[in-house]
């Protein structure tokens, strides 16, 4: 498998921005990392397996939210638990202080 090897935790990142953070695993075994600010409309999406990121993808600006929101239903169809994707949408956007 190919990646990028993390040498941090994603909550201590999402700290560091000043964003929430919410998580769904998919049914490949990876999970997704949803880090959100709807203060500076930002939403950014880190696919990670085995302590690898393998694939990001943000979105910025004034119809970020929106953008990022349609990403959502790819995710729902990949992950293991599809009701979990509500959830770490929600609390994507709870800002770690």
């Amino acid at each position: 498998m190919t990646g990028i090897k993390l040498g941090f935790k994603m909550v201590d990142l999402a700290k560091s921005w000043g964003r929430g953070i919410g998580s769904v695993r998919l049914k490949d075994g990876s999970s997704v990392k949803i880090l959100g600010d709807p203060n500076d409309c930002a939403v950014d999406f880190f696919r990670i397996k085995n302590g690898k990121i393998l694939g990001i993808k943000g979105y910025r600006g004034q119809d970020a939210i929106c953008h990022a929101a349609n990403e959502i239903g790819a995710i729902e169809k990949q992950a293991l638990v599809p009701s979990d994707v509500d959830n770490a949408w929600a609390t994507c956007f709870d800002v770690i202080a």
